[in-house]
């Protein structure tokens, strides 16, 4: 469930959502519309982003589409 906008730049929109399943706040980044290459450009990326390991990175642990938008679930992380 989308709580409340949090920030959008020039790629997305990024949300305060709860995930009810699990009863946990997450952030939730919605991308703009992509084509069928984005899409697979996006993918690509995940797949690199997934397995890096970096105390200054935050982990991406899932990602999904919806009418071609492409959106990822973080931790949430004051300020």
């Amino acid at each position: 469930v989308l709580k409340r906008k949090l920030g959008s730049g020039s790629f997305g929109t990024v949300w305060l959502a709860h995930n009810n399943l699990a009863d946990i706040d997450v952030a939730i980044k919605i991308y703009w519309s992509l084509d069928e290459s984005g899409l697979s450009d996006f993918r690509k990326e995940f797949k690199i982003a997934y397995n890096l390991q970096h105390q200054n990175l935050l982990h991406i642990n899932h990602f999904d589409v919806y009418n071609q938008h492409p959106f990822l679930f973080l931790l949430i992380l004051e300020n």
